[in-house]
């Protein structure tokens, strides 16, 4: 992560919780090509990862 500091820590999970409350989209570029979802479903996916249910991604939108 190089060079971080507390503040650059207290700062990113600021920005996180805005865009959570906000519910904002997140994009990203993959193999597949840009991908788009909501932070929100992102996190509770993570969360079902972590106590080892079957996380529920949603489809992009336009994919069945």
């Amino acid at each position: 992560m190089g060079n971080k500091n507390h503040t650059t820590v207290l700062l990113a999970c600021r920005r996180i919780n805005a865009s959570l409350v906000a519910d904002a989209d997140v994009s990203w570029q993959s193999a597949a090509g840009v991908q788009t979802r909501k932070l929100r479903e992102l996190v509770e996916a993570h969360e079902q990862h972590l106590y080892h249910r079957q996380p529920q991604l949603p489809a992009p939108a336009g994919h069945a």
